[in-house]
């Protein structure tokens, strides 16, 4: 099964942690595992990380305030592209 984690934002914490460990047992199991976030706040999570799966984001940065509809418009087509490109079954 194709699995993908959809998480707000790529940093060090208990999110991470949790995903990874998660991810970790799904993979042992044979699913096809993947994370998408919409922005990476910076590479301290790759402490937690410790599995070489994909790891991909939709935008570079946080949303700015002004440009934050366009950038989340951007980000929607994003997704929609790459749970179509990797025919991801679960959410």
């Amino acid at each position: 099964m194709k699995i993908c984690f959809f998480v707000q934002n790529l940093a060090m914490g208990g999110v991470m942690r949790q995903i990874a460990i998660l991810a970790k047992g799904l993979t042992r199991r044979g699913h096809d595992v993947s994370v998408l976030a919409l922005y990476p706040v910076d590479d301290k999570w790759r402490i937690v990380w410790d599995l070489p799966l994909e790891v991909s984001t939709l935008l570079a940065g946080k949303p700015h305030i002004v440009l934050a509809p366009a950038e989340l418009a951007t980000a929607t087509a994003r997704l929609r592209s790459f749970l179509k490109q990797r025919d991801i079954q679960i959410l």
